[in-house]
């Protein structure tokens, strides 16, 4: 039995891949996960049990498995390169051309895989329209909440080095790295 994946895919449902072929969550009672094939010609069903502790999943029941269609290898490792890159774009600021680089040199592409994924310059794009949902606005006013991510440098050194209200009602942020104030 091959390793259970399971992330949200572009629409925010849950999805399960296991060799090669993905499924979208049909029902959910207490911790009895049942899936169903997403291609909606297929009645391909998978039953999973998650375990509390460790929040992973394993195969309780495989129910109706005889698939109408081949697996796709090549589909589900494309999927799981965007899903961490999509991580990546939430969670970090590199730029968006760097860290495809990095994780295209980190996995392994089947030969299949790497000419259905798009090209880079093309990702680079998609994952900056992802980027821009969760950077915050520009603020209005002078009441606003920096969050911790954008108070540290790319090598989570400290970054923001005041934030106070001065004398006549205004703001002072003052930004810089160690290597800046040398």
């Amino acid at each position: 039995m091959s390793a259970v994946l399971i992330f949200q895919n572009s629409k925010g449902r849950d999805l399960l891949m296991m060799n090669g072929y993905s499924y979208t969550l049909n029902k959910e009672v207490e911790v009895q996960y049942y899936w169903r094939c997403e291609t909606h010609l297929c009645s391909a069903t998978l039953i999973t049990t998650r375990n509390i502790s460790t929040d992973g999943h394993s195969i309780s029941t495989e129910g109706e498995i005889h698939h109408l269609h081949a697996p796709s290898i090549a589909k589900q490792e494309i999927r799981v390169f965007r899903a961490q890159a999509k991580r990546r774009v939430r969670e970090e600021l590199t730029p968006a051309a760097l860290f495809i680089e990095q994780e295209m040199r980190k996995i392994n592409l089947f030969s299949e895989a790497q000419q259905l994924l798009t090209h880079p310059q093309h990702m680079k794009a998609a994952f900056s329209r992802e980027r821009h949902k969760y950077i915050p606005n520009i603020p209005q006013s002078l009441d606003f909440i920096i969050s911790h991510m954008y108070t540290l440098t790319r090598g989570f050194k400290r970054f923001r080095l005041n934030d106070k209200t001065t004398v006549s009602g205004g703001r002072l942020l003052i930004f810089s790295s160690i290597t800046q104030l040398d």
